[in-house]
C-alpha cells in the first residue's frame, strides 16, 4: 500500500484516472480505494502537509 501511495504522489495524473474509473488499483478493495482517494483530497493533503 505504501508503494502505491508513493506512486500516486509522484504521478497525480494516475490518481485522476483512478477517480474517473479509467484505471484500477489491483490488489485493493473498493473501501481501500475510497480511502486512498479521500486521503488525496484537498483536505487530506492539507492535513498531511501539517506533519511534514
Amino acid at each position: 500500500m505504501q508503494t502505491m501511495v508513493h506512486y500516486l504522489m509522484e504521478k497525480p495524473e494516475v490518481l485522476e484516472q483512478v477517480k474517473r474509473g479509467t484505471v484500477s488499483l489491483i490488489g485493493i478493495t473498493e473501501e481501500e480505494k475510497a480511502a486512498v482517494i479521500q486521503a488525496f483530497t484537498e483536505e487530506g493533503v492539507r492535513k498531511a502537509d501539517f506533519w511534514k
